[in-house]
């Protein structure tokens, strides 16, 4: 059963929780909740607030990039590999 649990995270958490530009979600707002269509759509997920909050902390969001960068297939998911070396850069700034 963790397994499948794993294998989700890893196949959706960039769709999920990556906004773009080396930013990493803390909080999800779903657009479609009605939409389970595979491959997840990124559209259908946002950030949403004044200012968005993404997480930059050292624990629980240096735990989400470790998983994004070493077990998530950026390629896939239609960003190019140099996008995980940004979400570090985001990280360090």
């Amino acid at each position: 059963m963790w397994e499948e649990w794993w294998t989700g995270m890893v196949r959706d958490s960039i769709p999920v929780f990556y906004a773009g530009n080396g930013a990493v979600r803390c909080v999800t707002d779903i657009i479609d909740m009605y939409n389970k269509t595979y491959p997840l759509d990124p559209s259908n997920y946002v950030t949403e607030g004044d200012p968005p909050c993404y997480l930059d902390d050292p624990y629980e969001g240096e735990l989400m990039v470790v998983l994004m960068d070493l077990y998530c297939n950026w390629t896939a998911h239609g960003y190019p590999e140099d996008e995980r070396e940004l979400m570090w850069y985001v990280r360090s700034r």
